[in-house]
């Protein structure tokens, strides 16, 4: 190992092919991941061992929220996460993983076998999947209908520009990717964008 201004560093000149080079950078990925449930699970037993007063102190010496000091301990207290047959489909991010610790048990298994959790999965995509079973669990009103948030968009002059429609047409399809979402394009909408200005 080669110390390089204040960091150690691994001499890695040896690695040449795709298969040795997703070996090592599997294992650094592991190892961010450990990283962030041992200071869970550090963070964990401070909170058992030291007094209200030492705690705050400690919080202060790691320029760490409270709220960042809970989530980590979260993280390092949920079993999905700390299981070994998960670690490869847990991204590096502890905003990410404690997003993980915010579903229930069969959001996380059908996350992994949807393969929508994964390395790169992003903290949002996880809040969406909470989101989509908690929608998906809450009881239909009257007869049966749904809830359903309305977004109306209108102009003063009733026509809509062609950079306007286009961001409209995208932030629809974008929003229609996501399973638990049904848009509706009332008849003056498709009127208003089938003729653009």
């Amino acid at each position: 190992m080669a110390k390089k201004q204040g960091l150690v560093t691994k001499d890695f000149s040896h690695v040449k092919s795709v298969d040795d080079f997703a070996v090592h950078i599997l294992a650094a990925w592991h190892k961010a991941i450990d990283s962030i449930i041992e200071v869970g699970m550090l963070c964990s037993q401070a909170r058992n061992a030291l007094s209200r007063k030492d705690l705050t102190d400690l919080k202060s010496k790691l320029r760490m929220s409270d709220s960042t000091f809970t989530k980590l301990i979260k993280i390092a207290e949920d079993k999905r996460i700390t299981e070994e047959k998960n670690k490869p489909y847990l991204p590096s991010s502890y905003g990410t993983l404690y997003e993980l610790t915010q579903l229930t048990d069969k959001q996380f298994k059908s996350a992994i076998d949807q393969g929508v959790l994964k390395p790169e999965t992003e903290r949002r995509t996880v809040i969406a999947l909470r989101s989509e079973g908690a929608a998906s669990t809450q009881k239909s009103g009257p007869a049966g209908n749904t809830a359903r948030t309305l977004v109306r968009i209108t102009t003063e002059s009733g026509s809509v520009s062609k950079e306007v429609t286009k961001a409209l047409q995208t932030a629809l399809m974008d929003l229609m990717k996501f399973r638990s979402i049904s848009v509706e394009v009332s008849p003056l909408y498709k009127q208003l964008i089938s003729k653009p200005k």
